[in-house]
């Protein structure tokens, strides 16, 4: 299957097609100054044909598509910096995955942070650094960090064991950070 992404004002109105066929959208993030929406997508129907995600920016309005990734492993979890100027991202092996940052007009991905298996990228509000979720072992023990956009100043701030971490969200200060966490249960 192929969809496409919409917009529609809550106000009322017909909605807008932003992309066309072809295309399988996931992940969808509003940049912070409303002018750009990313997102990946497997670029042909079938994913099992094609295994690779890659990344895409589409401008709001006027429907303009820009692919930012082309490779051969999955490019997902987009996370829009606050100037709206980059995107940090997963990129490669779902067991191995880096954090990339990539320009939002195109270019060359930048490595941030390659060992082990590293999820959900978040930046924090300043812009001053990037949550992210780290796994790593057989046992996939998770671990919740934090880095500069230089790929500096890294940080571990959690460390719980064989518990899976997800989805970092941080404070409007940026002082603070939540973070969900699997629970395995008892008995």
């Amino acid at each position: 299957y192929t969809s496409d992404v919409y917009k529609r004002q809550t106000g009322g109105g017909q909605p807008v097609k932003l992309t066309s066929g072809g295309l399988n959208p996931q992940n969808l993030v509003w940049s912070l100054d409303g002018a750009r929406l990313a997102f990946n997508s497997w670029p042909c129907a079938d994913a099992a044909e094609c295994p690779a995600a890659e990344l895409y920016v589409v401008t709001i309005p006027g429907g303009q598509l820009t692919r930012l990734t082309n490779n051969t492993v999955y490019d997902g979890d987009p996370a829009w910096s606050p100037d709206s100027a980059w995107l940090a991202y997963e990129t490669g092996p779902t067991a191995s995955t880096a954090l990339h940052l990539i320009s939002a007009a195109g270019g060359s991905p930048v490595p941030l942070v390659t060992a082990a298996a590293n999820t959900d990228p978040a930046w924090s509000p300043d812009g001053a650094f990037i949550a992210y979720v780290k796994a790593t072992g057989d046992a996939f023990t998770t671990f919740l960090e934090i880095i500069r956009p230089t790929g500096s100043d890294a940080r571990r701030l959690i460390d719980v064991g064989q518990e899976a971490l997800f989805n970092p969200t941080w404070s409007a200060d940026s002082q603070s950070l939540t973070i969900g966490q699997q629970i395995t249960p008892c008995g």
